[in-house]
C-alpha cells in the first residue's frame, strides 16, 4: 500500500509539521520519540503531502509511523558502523542506506551529527 514516495512524504510530514507543532521548550519531539497519540495530522496536511486521507486509514498511518520508527532506531544503531566514504558498489550496505536516506527522520540524522561533533 505504501510506496517509497509515500514513505518520504510521511517522514517529511512528521519532521516538518508534527514534530514542530508538538515540540516545546521542555521536550524536543522527533520522529523517533513521537508517541502514537501525538501523531495528529490534519486532513489538509495529509493532502498537502500527497497522503490521501481517503485511502489511508488512521490505523494504516499509525502502523506506518511505527514501521518508520523501528527502521530509524535500527539505522541509528547501525549507521556509526558503516563507512560512507566508499562507493555503493564497494559497500553494499552503504549503498542500501543511501537508497533509504529519504525515510530517515531528521532527529536520527541530527543526533548522529551531534555525536560526531562531540567526538572530534
Amino acid at each position: 500500500m505504501f510506496t517509497p514516495d509515500m514513505d518520504k512524504a510521511m517522514v517529511d510530514l512528521i519532521d516538518q509539521r508534527i514534530c514542530e507543532r508538538r515540540s516545546t521548550e521542555e521536550r524536543q519531539v522527533t520522529g523517533n520519540n513521537l508517541a502514537l497519540q501525538e501523531f495528529d495530522p490534519t486532513e489538509k496536511e495529509l493532502t498537502y503531502y500527497k497522503l490521501d486521507p481517503d485511502r489511508l486509514s488512521r490505523r494504516t498511518q499509525l502502523i506506518r509511523l511505527v514501521t518508520l520508527q523501528v527502521l530509524n532506531r535500527q539505522l541509528r544503531k547501525t549507521l556509526p558502523l558503516i563507512d560512507f566514504s566508499v562507493r555503493g558498489n564497494v559497500s553494499r550496505l552503504a549503498g542500501l542506506v543511501r537508497a533509504v536516506r529519504k525515510v530517515i527522520f531528521w532527529g536520527t540524522k541530527d543526533s548522529m551529527w551531534q555525536e560526531a561533533l562531540q567526538a572530534s
